[in-house]
């Protein structure tokens, strides 16, 4: 059953650090960079929060298929058992204004094209480990 949705937006940085400017690409946040907040943070959210469900921003399209693995074993170990991703969409915006069109390109060869189809490919169930994709 994938409802219902007790979620939390989870986003692991550093106190004080930034998010990422529109125009850069997203960090590993759920890659091994992370991996000591992952282990610390997830407990938490699944057990005392109680949360089932995870929203993630931003979601890396770029690397290897299988570099969110660690991730969400993490996840389904904490008990938290469903994800929804995000699309960084505001990077193509910031493009879209720096260049003053009126609407991003989303040619099938445009940037915008291409991420999201390897967002697409990155979310497959075979690679999210047993989590579910509720949403994105």
């Amino acid at each position: 059953a994938a409802w219902p949705i007790e979620g939390v937006r989870y986003v692991p940085h550093l106190v004080g650090e930034p998010y990422p400017h529109p125009e850069s690409k997203p960090l590993a946040y759920y890659t091994e960079t992370y991996a000591s907040l992952h282990k610390r943070d997830l407990p938490i959210i699944g057990q005392y929060v109680a949360a089932n469900t995870l929203s993630l921003r931003p979601w890396p399209v770029d690397g290897s298929r299988d570099q969110h693995s660690e991730f969400f074993r993490e996840m389904s170990s904490a008990g938290i058992c469903k994800v929804i991703p995000s699309f960084h969409l505001s990077k193509f915006y910031a493009d879209m204004l720096l260049e003053g069109l009126t609407q991003p390109r989303t040619d099938p060869s445009s940037a915008f094209a291409v991420d999201f189809q390897r967002f697409g490919a990155s979310v497959q169930a075979e690679l999210l480990g047993g989590v579910s994709m509720v949403a994105w």
